[in-house]
């Protein structure tokens, strides 16, 4: 099972494709030092722990603590999805010594980067600092490469450019929950086409093969909040969904009581996940969303193959 931490809802970027609502809303030492209680107290195998944000690194301390103080019986992977821009050499060899696994978020060259990103603060970009901040680790971080109606055509392009820059680990992320022409589907599906048959000259490990979920897009897992609440989704994530937190909330790092949702009870939580969408999203952007998950889908299976 997937245990996800929401360590922060603030960013020190405001990504156009981005739902969160940013805010000053951290984790505190308490429910830091309560979430490993809980955690050392429950009888469940928890495959992955992710850190979630806003920019998880800018808790970087909870996250070094959460690991260290990660209860001995689990074999779990830790994984974190970063922009990149608060890194250094020092946090990288921290994140290598606890065996952490990377994303960095860059959607391809400084100009399609950019174009969806505006950055708190002096607004200047951050693209070439990441860079430089990680220019001798590249081998050691994945790169999520997010694909937007806007950027589509250029899909590939970003790919080789991101490629030329030694990433070898790639998780594509097409924009969900937004409405998609025609045309931007085409250039998605040619665009993974022209992927697939780069392989046997740019071979890459494909990340999205890790990753599977019945709600498209959101994660299915136990999340602990920022204020010890637990959800079933991460889902309460996007601004739009905060209004439902109190139906999603199963429980709290603080219950001494606490105990797994049975299959039935998961198969109505994902009904009550599903009926939240419907409320939020139009017909058409639904539709969407089922189009880029196949094709998406359909180039992870041929490319396995």
């Amino acid at each position: 099972m997937e245990l996800i931490f929401i360590l922060t809802y603030n960013c020190n970027y405001r990504c156009r494709y981005c739902d969160i609502d940013k805010r000053a809303e951290d984790m505190n030492d308490v429910v830091i030092r309560q979430s490993l209680d809980f955690l050392s107290n429950q009888d469940i195998a928890f495959t992955k722990t992710k850190f979630f944000g806003g920019e998880p690194t800018m808790k970087f301390h909870g996250i070094c603590t959460l690991i260290d103080g990660f209860p001995q019986n689990q074999n779990s992977k830790f994984y974190v999805t970063t922009n990149g821009s608060l890194l250094d050499t020092k946090k990288i060899t921290q994140m290598k010594d606890r065996d952490m696994i990377v994303t960095l978020s860059l959607d391809g060259d400084q100009k399609t980067t950019d174009e969806n990103r505006v950055v708190v603060g002096s607004g200047e970009s951050k693209y070439i600092k990441i860079l430089e901040n990680i220019r001798w680790e590249e081998s050691f971080f994945r790169v999520n490469q997010v694909i937007t109606p806007k950027n589509v055509a250029a899909m590939v392009e970003n790919f080789e450019y991101l490629y030329s820059l030694w990433f070898r680990s790639f998780n594509f992320l097409p924009e969900y929950y937004v409405e998609w022409s025609k045309d931007a589907l085409k250039s998605l599906v040619y665009g993974f086409q022209k992927i697939q048959k780069m392989r046997a000259h740019k071979p890459i490990f494909l990340v999205n093969s890790e990753n599977y979920s019945p709600t498209s897009f959101f994660n299915f897992g136990i999340v602990i909040d920022t204020d010890g609440s637990l959800y079933g989704t991460n889902l309460i994530l996007a601004g739009r969904f905060e209004k439902y937190k109190s139906e999603l909330k199963i429980g709290s790092v603080f219950d001494t009581d606490f105990s797994l949702l049975s299959e039935e009870e998961q198969t109505q939580y994902l009904q009550k996940i599903q009926i939240c969408l419907e409320k939020e999203y139009s017909h058409n952007v639904l539709k969407s969303v089922y189009y880029v998950n196949q094709i998406l889908s359909n180039f992870t299976i041929q490319y396995d193959q």
